[in-house]
């Protein structure tokens, strides 16, 4: 199905569904201002595609020629009175100009864009998508995900460039990094019950606790990564 939304409000008149057949024009009035025009659409059947045609937009990309499309500024600062011509202007400090955001389809007012932590700059320096929540990728094929990239500051470009930090237990070394073991339970490195690998669990007995921790400095903004995994037993 597909409903339209104006200004966030929504008009049974324009809600279509997949298992009708439809052919027909709208024109809906709009008064002058700024305007939000939404189409949401969401698989409910399996009745075949909604599609739209001849879509005219009653604005100009740009009303107020300042190079910047009025859409993406609305976005971003609600108005239209942002000043470009300074051209430096970097309201969220990421290291990319508003320009540049504007070019990339980034938010201004925000580093991180897509919330994975990569900083947009970052992303856009080695070509990545700023606009995809994209951690776990591994670019470069190096076997070290862009996450670790980030955090090591290496290339996610270079396979040759690269510093490992991904703690799969497949051997005992727990990455180096110092751990402090506390409680009458242990953590043991074991094959996974789902026969995925090896895994680190805790083993204890009943009214035991098995506590593990360690201490780190976090060079630049990121985030903490793991799965946990439980199988049925």
């Amino acid at each position: 199905e597909m409903r339209l939304y104006i200004d966030g409000k929504y008009n049974s008149n324009y809600h279509w569904y997949s298992y009708h057949e439809y052919n027909a024009q709208y024109a809906i009035p709009l008064e002058p201002g700024k305007h939000t025009i939404e189409f949401r659409a969401a698989q409910t059947d399996a009745g075949g595609y909604l599609e739209l045609d001849n879509l005219i937009l009653p604005a100009l990309v740009d009303s107020d020629n300042d190079q910047v499309r009025d859409g993406w500024e609305y976005e971003f600062f609600s108005k239209l009175d942002q000043d470009f011509q300074v051209k430096e202007t970097d309201t969220d400090s990421d290291g990319l100009t508003d320009l540049e955001e504007h070019t990339h389809d980034t938010n201004p007012t925000k580093a991180d864009t897509d919330g994975d932590t990569l900083s947009d700059q970052w992303e856009v320096r080695y070509q990545l998508s700023p606009l995809k929540y994209d951690v776990i990728t591994d670019t470069d094929k190096d076997g070290v995900r862009d996450l670790e990239e980030w955090i090591a500051q290496t290339d996610p470009t270079d396979p040759n460039d690269k510093r490992r930090l991904l703690i799969d237990f497949e051997d005992d070394q727990l990455g180096g990094y110092y751990w402090h073991h506390s409680g009458a339970g242990t953590w043991e490195i074991t094959a996974a019950t789902n026969g995925d690998g090896q895994v680190w669990r805790p083993v204890m007995a009943q009214g035991q606790d098995a506590f593990v921790k360690t201490h780190i400095n976090v060079p630049v903004k990121s985030m903490l990564y793991f799965k946990a995994i439980k199988t049925k037993g």
